[in-house]
């Protein structure tokens, strides 16, 4: 629903942006006022949804914003890298007004984050408006080969991360919790370090040989934790599938802005995000049904 509504309305890619930062302040405020009832889970979800939103509508604006194809890739990795300094910039005082306050402080405090990011967003150029509903030659651009080859790769390795999620919290759950912290922290710093390499490998190679090298990337260090396990192992595969998943989504993301120039940006990616997010949910259900050891599942 957020895409077609994000590229029909009139300067509809800011005006979304605008609109979800400032549901983020409404959510939050309901938020807070909700901690001790069920209707936290309703706000946790909505939450979630609008974040979904943002990263479409800003997948949407990329194009606009660079000057070539060829730079699409360091665009979509500096917004990568940006919001990896963010979520540190902001976790650090987040963890302290936890301390003092509890959770209410910590909300509090993303309410003033998406207010100022609803301000600023207000200064973003405006961008042609899609009226039309979806054409042939729309249909056919994403549903070339390339295109879907790169999908599938993507959606796999999506899954991979809400396997590995799940795996490691099923296998680590008599562990000591910084044991699953440090190896969330991992995936996290792999995510970061794909930003900021991903632009030097597109200087000398295509899109689609980065997403290929993410995948063989990903496998090599996987089968490498199932012959040593540990949590040195662990923390290793974690790094890697942050790594490779961040790179290929970096990958994908400039495939499509590059191979689909007539279609409605905020249609498409919806329609790849609500794929991508189901790959998820299916990757992540096998360890929860299905006791797997960690090194079994390395494999």
């Amino acid at each position: 629903f957020i895409g077609p509504a994000i590229d029909r309305a009139a300067n509809g890619r800011r005006m979304m942006v605008v609109l979800i930062a400032v549901s983020r302040v409404l959510v939050g405020l309901f938020m807070i006022s909700v901690f001790d009832d069920l209707w936290l889970f309703f706000a946790a979800l909505m939450m979630l949804v609008l974040g979904k939103g943002y990263n479409i509508a800003k997948s949407a604006i990329v194009p606009t914003t660079v000057a070539d194809d060829q730079e699409l890739v360091e665009a979509n990795a500096k917004l990568s890298i940006i919001t990896g300094f963010g979520g540190i910039a902001v976790g650090i005082p987040g963890a302290i007004l936890g301390w003092i306050g509890g959770p209410e402080w910590i909300v509090g405090f993303a309410i003033v984050v998406f207010a100022v990011s609803a301000v600023l967003a207000l200064s973003l150029p405006s961008a042609q408006v899609e009226t039309e509903e979806e054409e042939a030659v729309e249909e056919a651009e994403l549903r070339s080969r390339g295109i879907v080859l790169a999908s599938h790769a993507m959606g796999l390795m999506r899954g991979i991360v809400g396997f590995l999620l799940f795996l490691l919290a099923f296998a680590l759950r008599e562990a000591p919790a910084w044991h699953l912290g440090f190896a969330v922290g991992a995936s996290v710093f792999g995510s970061f370090v794909g930003s900021v390499i991903a632009p030097w490998v597109r200087r000398t190679t295509q899109e689609e040989d980065i997403l290929v090298g993410a995948m063989g990337i990903a496998t090599v260090i996987a089968v490498l934790g199932a012959w040593a396990g540990g949590l040195p192992a662990a923390v290793l595969v974690t790094f890697a599938v942050g790594f490779c998943a961040n790179t290929a989504k970096l990958a994908f993301d400039s495939i499509v802005q590059r191979d689909a120039p007539d279609a409605n940006r905020g249609r498409s990616f919806a329609r790849f995000e609500t794929r991508f997010q189901i790959f998820w949910v299916v990757g992540a259900f096998i360890p929860v049904v299905i006791p797997i050891p960690a090194q079994v599942g390395f494999l």
